[in-house]
């Protein structure tokens, strides 16, 4: 079977009167589940679907509970709309129950004299110029879907010194970018920061994910974006990572938080 393009995926993503619903492909899978950028993109893809009248993103909470396989379907709940906030909660439900359950804030602009970039990439060395990062047969299913070029980091099963990722990444789907869907999707596109550190592939999976998107205009290319992300602890096999989200330019788009469960026995 060919990859599923994503957003075929997202104009077969049907509803009926509870819920939307998808088939899940091979090709979008992340060891024995689905890709958890893919599921929080399904999610906010079926809660603009519903409310389609909701001011920009500003946050999403999300918790991997369990396996995304089979058909998904997602149900969405408004908890609260004021006048410039809302909140809306959605669950993915898969072949074996509840897998994924998010919580997005939506937020009017607000007029602020705070508008400046704090946080500024480390390196926009151009992507043209740099080696591809994910080209390993052991590399999840879901990466035939990005292109990448690596700024810095090491290849899970390498053993770089530092826990830490800077990496170009972009759909190979030119029309992904086109929702904010296609946003959450790729900022989860790397490997676990840890990853660059061990000396052999083990299992792991996302625990949780909490994201801030920083712009109202969520970009619409076919382009590239940096993607970077830092490991600062690893414990009894959970590891907490932040990661980063930049344009070409520069410009920060999403700031997120990781807890990871890493299979080492």
């Amino acid at each position: 079977m060919s990859p599923v393009r994503f957003t075929h995926m997202l104009r077969t993503f049907t509803a009926d009167s509870s819920a939307h619903e998808v088939k899940l492909t091979d090709d979008w899978l992340q060891g024995r589940t689905a890709y958890g950028g893919l599921t929080t993109a399904l999610c906010l893809e079926s809660v603009l679907q519903k409310y389609p009248q909701l001011p920009p993103i500003r946050s999403v909470q999300v918790s991997f509970i369990g396996p995304a396989i089979g058909l998904l379907k997602v149900s969405v709940k408004m908890l609260r709309q004021g006048k410039s906030v809302a909140f809306v909660e959605a669950d993915l439900t898969g072949e074996k129950g509840l897998a994924t359950r998010c919580l997005f804030t939506f937020g009017q602009a607000r007029q602020s004299k705070l508008t400046s970039p704090i946080i500024h990439p480390s390196s926009l060395v151009p992507p043209e110029q740099l080696p591809v990062f994910v080209n390993s047969d052991q590399a999840p299913a879901f990466t035939q879907h990005y292109e990448t070029r690596v700024v810095s980091g090491q290849l899970p099963g390498h053993e770089g010194e530092a826990p830490d990722y800077l990496v170009w990444v972009r759909h190979r789907d030119p029309e992904a970018m086109n929702t904010p869907s296609g946003l959450l999707a790729i900022a989860d596109m790397l490997p676990p920061a840890m990853f660059a550190t061990m000396s052999r592939v083990v299992p792991a999976s996302s625990i949780t994910w909490h994201l801030n998107i920083l712009v109202d205009d969520v970009p619409q290319s076919h382009e590239w974006y940096l993607l970077r992300s830092t490991a600062e602890n690893a414990h009894v096999g959970y590891s907490s990572q932040d990661m980063w989200l930049w344009d070409r330019t520069g410009r920060p788009l999403v700031c997120s938080r990781q807890l990871i469960g890493i299979f080492e026995g």
